[in-house]
């Protein structure tokens, strides 16, 4: 994962994510994310980026949620295809219709963010 970060072409970065083991359905898996991290099996980790803190020297958070993540939706975009970082993309609804999809589909969490707030 650290070597994936690397080789973006940032000098630095303070991102927010979550690093998942997805089930055969694509649903992130808590219980599969401890036996890989237990296992040593780092390959199997997938990292999704949601937010953009802090870009090579320069503090982001000020900005709208949806500039930050067209800033980073770019960065990652950068990096190796196939590679352990997968840009979150946002879905534009409510939180409580968002909720009740993941809850249908039996994932775990969702994150919820204001896309017009700092």
């Amino acid at each position: 994962m650290a070597s994936a970060v690397a080789e973006l072409p940032i000098k630095s970065a303070i991102f927010d994510g979550e690093a998942v083991v997805e089930d055969g359905g694509g649903i992130a898996d808590f219980a599969a994310l401890q036996e890989a991290i237990k296992a040593g099996r780092n390959g199997a980790i997938t990292f999704y980026l949601f937010d953009l803190l802090h870009l090579s020297g320069h503090d982001v958070k000020p900005l709208p949620l949806f500039q930050r993540k067209e800033i980073l939706e770019r960065v990652v975009s950068a990096g190796a295809p196939g590679g352990p970082l997968r840009y979150s993309a946002h879905f534009a609804s409510r939180g409580d219709e968002l909720l009740q999809h993941v809850c249908r589909l039996g994932g775990e969490g969702i994150v919820s963010k204001q896309t017009d707030k700092p």
